[in-house]
């Protein structure tokens, strides 16, 4: 299964070179979480044209779920927006997150040998990041689309 889920990742990964979606001149928050530029961006458009989500915070973005690292202490999840940026940041496992990430992000472990890897159902879809006073991920939902 992790096989698989990695050879749909590099398929995803080696597919996303579509331009980017252009919505206004709004500039994105600052995200205290390794951030990097990249050249690639996904494309928000169809066949019907355009894709328009609807925010539901002022202080959030859209991003599309990647994949995820995990180990025994902490889940990383690594997203990238609309705009071509690379997004990733952690998840404690123990104790009360900080961070408020759907439980359907992460492949169905019942009877999976080590760490979960990402659902690979939830692979490829836009997610609301929603930052919280600090400019830290607060939560991460699915969008909602207008």
């Amino acid at each position: 299964m992790r096989i698989l889920t990695f050879i749909f990742i590099l398929t995803f990964l080696a597919c996303g070179n579509e331009k980017p979606k252009q919505e206004g001149t709004q500039s994105s928050p600052t995200v205290e979480t390794n951030a990097t530029e990249t050249t690639s961006a996904t494309s928000t458009s169809t066949s019907d044209g355009e894709v328009k989500y609807k925010k539901t915070a002022a202080n959030s973005e859209f991003a599309v779920y990647r994949t995820i690292s995990a180990d025994e202490t902490h889940t990383t999840y690594f997203f990238k927006t609309l705009d071509g940026i690379s997004i990733d940041f952690k998840v404690s496992i123990e104790g009360e997150p900080e961070t408020i990430v759907p439980k359907n992000l992460l492949e169905y472990a019942k009877y999976l040998e080590g760490h979960p890897g990402a659902n690979p159902e939830m692979a490829g879809r836009v997610f609301e990041i929603i930052y919280d006073k600090d400019n830290f991920v607060g939560e991460v939902k699915l969008a909602e689309t207008e």
